[in-house]
């Protein structure tokens, strides 16, 4: 974290004057269920994450993992498989 853009070495004249703050939430599984329920696509996107971590955990390479993983939540209804599409082709 760092507290302005000097700070990365951004002369103070090349960058705008505007401050913001985030809050960063944890949206994998079983974290801020609150929040992940409400957005359909957050869901999608958390079950799809463990999805690949539990892929690499049996000591599957990463690319292998998240096609596995694609492959895997669009049979099971957790996306809309667009990607399912972009895979086939490559």
């Amino acid at each position: 974290m760092f507290e302005n853009a000097e700070s990365l070495g951004v002369p103070e004249q090349e960058f705008p004057a505007l401050e913001l703050s985030v809050k960063v939430l944890n949206t994998n599984q079983g974290m801020n269920e609150g929040i992940v329920r409400k957005s359909k696509t957050l869901g999608e996107y958390s079950a799809f994450a463990a999805k690949v971590r539990e892929f690499e955990q049996e000591s599957i390479e990463r690319e292998e993992s998240i096609k596995k993983a694609v492959l895997y939540c669009c049979r099971h209804d957790r996306s809309s498989c667009k990607t399912q599409k972009v895979l086939q082709e490559a």
